[in-house]
């Protein structure tokens, strides 16, 4: 089988925002896949790096950069002719840009399956975001975009989501099977016990008018001094930090470690994880992580409610500013709570998240794709 996948950026394991679990599938699909091309849809800059594939990215993927007004159909034509049978989408504005082509060649559509990884849905994380802004949308037009990204699911012979809530979103909205691949975490659990760390932690890249530099500006603004007075600990984030203003609080209390390329290192330092996340979409990667590298965390209900964790149980949830300093000060404070969720949250990433389920998870896929072939191949009735 061969393969053609579209997403935005070339899935660098630092750039967060889904691209760690686009980098694990293009790996898995080159073990199965006799041929995978990726198509880059808006990552010029990374086209003009003499080595684009870089320490991460396998060797074994061909990269792509289609340039601004690309010729859509001309492309599809070559992909069929040179035995490509499946089309992998990620995203919906790579979605409605390639229906869009298809729309003026249905029988180039007919050549192809079409995957759509919806990885998340947007259309809320969008209302979400307007909200905390003060710029509310109104009932009808959420309910309008969420529509338009359920259609464009629908154009899709399958479609893949990554987790359950948003699968079972999808599902109903677009009254299809919804497959869910998540992302499998293998980082080993750190050594280093409760006293032997300090400070809090959050890891992932901050981008102007992004969740991760939202929820670090509430933090620092409503959460750190605090915290800092009460505990002697301040924060460290590592990531990549790009045109964000969250440089501002920059000091002692609040650590800018940067891109990091050893996180085991970073993990074993830190006592407590915090993800004061206040809009977002898909699965919270940052917890999977903090988790399965045995670091207790605190985040919203909102990032909860995606894993479908409990308060007390694999985490502690709090959505408030002093609300989630208490959290801060009690988790910091106490060794036996400490332990107690490092232990349930690695259990639930054994369980979820473990060696393998990634792997079983796309071979399911494979397995359905195997089942529908494109359209110009399936059997004629008789």
């Amino acid at each position: 089988m061969n393969i053609a996948v579209f997403d935005d950026l070339v899935p660098h394991l630092d750039r967060g925002a889904g691209y760690p679990r686009a980098n694990a599938l293009l790996s898995e699909l080159a073990g199965r896949c006799e041929r995978v091309s990726f198509f880059a849809m808006n990552d010029q800059a990374t086209a003009k790096v003499p080595d684009a594939w870089a320490p991460d990215i396998d060797r074994r993927i061909e990269l792509l950069f289609p340039p601004p007004g690309y010729p859509w159909i001309l492309t599809f034509e070559r992909l069929r002719d040179a035995g490509f049978t499946v089309l992998w989408i990620s995203r919906p504005a790579n979605m409605r840009t390639l229906s869009s082509a298809f729309a003026e060649r249905p029988d180039l559509r007919a050549a192809f399956t079409i995957v759509y990884d919806a990885e998340a849905l947007y259309a809320p994380r969008l209302a979400q975001a307007l909200r905390l802004e003060g710029k509310p949308m109104t009932a009808e037009r959420e309910a309008q975009d969420l529509d338009e990204e359920f259609a464009l699911a629908r154009g899709a012979d399958l479609i893949v989501s990554v987790g359950p809530g948003e699968a079972r979103a999808l599902a109903a909205g677009t009254g299809r099977e919804v497959f869910v691949l998540g992302f499998t975490s293998l980082r080993e659990p750190t050594p280093a016990d409760f006293a032997a760390r300090r400070n809090f932690g959050f890891v992932g890249p901050l981008r102007l008018l992004s969740p991760n530099e939202d929820a670090i500006l509430w933090y620092a603004a409503n959460v750190l001094r605090e915290v800092a007075v009460r505990t002697g600990a301040g924060l460290r984030v590592g990531g990549l930090v790009e045109n964000s203003m969250v440089t501002i609080y920059e000091g002692p209390k609040f650590q800018l470690a940067g891109a990091l390329e050893d996180l085991a290192g970073f993990f074993n330092a830190i006592r407590v994880f915090v993800a004061p996340t206040r809009y977002a979409a898909g699965l919270p990667q940052k917890l999977i992580d903090a988790a399965s590298a045995g670091v207790p965390i605190i985040a919203t209900s909102l990032l909860a409610g995606q894993l479908g964790w409990t308060d007390g149980v694999e985490l502690l949830v709090a959505d408030e500013p002093r609300a989630f300093a208490e959290a801060c000060v009690r988790l910091y404070g106490d060794a036996v709570l400490w332990n107690a969720l490092r232990e349930s949250a690695r259990a639930r990433i054994a369980e979820f998240y473990g060696p393998g389920c990634f792997a079983r998870e796309l071979d399911r896929i494979m397995v359905a794709l195997a089942d529908r072939p494109p359209w110009h191949t399936a059997p004629v009735e008789r």
